[in-house]
């Protein structure tokens, strides 16, 4: 008798729960039930927001919509939950333009030096590394190669290369060219001196220039020029030395001292040879 009882209160328990059961799933997949046990339609969240719970199949009493984390969006009207933004910087492509919490963020093509191995162009594939690119990839061409790191590496290691030998050539020609810049200088000074020679200047135009002022200031004081005509080759010295820097006026005016000495000497000698002459009967 006892055993009874206890089989019945059993079966009474299990037909409770599977009339409460049959009760809930009468409800559908986007309802719930009121304070009035009656099936209503869940709250659809607007873009940009997502249930802060489930509501279906009678649960979703106290639900209510949330904004959408940072970093996630929503772009329907529904019950759907948030996505996290698409990471472009892990799929190796430039931004477009950045997420919200309504709009996912776009992606543009593949970073330089990477690739789609399936040859969409989808910004939701992710690019992969030229050095394991088949031949003939077109995102792997010089162009985009030139921005990898490894394009860089070789880069940078070139214009070192570069920079040595350029600096080896500059050592070179400045070695080959000073022996013929002093050639250069030794022929100026004996093509000079052989002009000197003939009569010729050697100097600039201001050096002339003052040489003829001074030899004018000369002639006119009736100096040694006008004197004698038989000294010629030291007037020409001196006509030399006048066409010189001024640095050598001082030079100039001693040479007038010693030429006038050597003058007087002359005519004494001159006189004294011919006073014995005179004397003879």
């Amino acid at each position: 008798m006892k055993t009874n009882t206890i089989g019945c209160s059993l079966c009474c328990f299990l037909a409770l729960l599977s009339w409460h059961r049959v009760r809930t799933l009468q409800c559908g997949v986007q309802e719930f039930k009121d304070n009035g046990d009656q099936c209503v339609p869940c709250i659809h969240c607007s873009p940009g927001q997502e249930p802060d719970m489930e509501c279906g199949y009678g649960r979703g009493l106290t639900m209510s919509c949330r904004r959408c984390a940072p970093g996630t969006f929503s772009d329907t009207y529904g019950l759907g939950s948030c996505r996290p933004h698409v990471d472009c910087e892990g799929l190796k492509r430039t931004f477009l333009s950045l997420g919200t919490v309504m709009v996912d963020t776009v992606c543009g093509h593949c970073l330089p030096g990477y690739y789609v191995s399936d040859g969409s162009d989808s910004h939701l594939t992710e690019c992969l590394l030229c050095s394991s690119a088949p031949m003939g990839t077109t995102e792997c061409s010089e162009r985009s190669a030139e921005g990898s790191p490894q394009a860089e590496a070789s880069k940078s290691s070139n214009r070192s290369k570069d920079g040595t030998q350029e600096e080896k050539k500059m050592k070179y020609a400045v070695f080959l060219l000073m022996p013929v810049f002093c050639v250069i200088g030794l022929l100026g000074i004996l093509v000079c001196n052989l002009l000197k020679k003939k009569g010729y200047r050697c100097t600039s135009e201001k050096d002339a220039k003052e040489g003829i002022e001074l030899e004018t200031k000369y002639d006119s004081s009736g100096g040694p020029f006008r004197t004698d005509e038989a000294n010629e080759d030291t007037i020409g010295v001196l006509i030399k030395l006048i066409t010189e820097k001024k640095e050598n006026a001082a030079a100039l005016q001693e040479m007038l001292r010693e030429h006038e000495m050597k003058e007087a000497v002359i005519k004494s000698n001159a006189v004294e040879k011919f006073v014995p002459l005179l004397s003879i009967p």
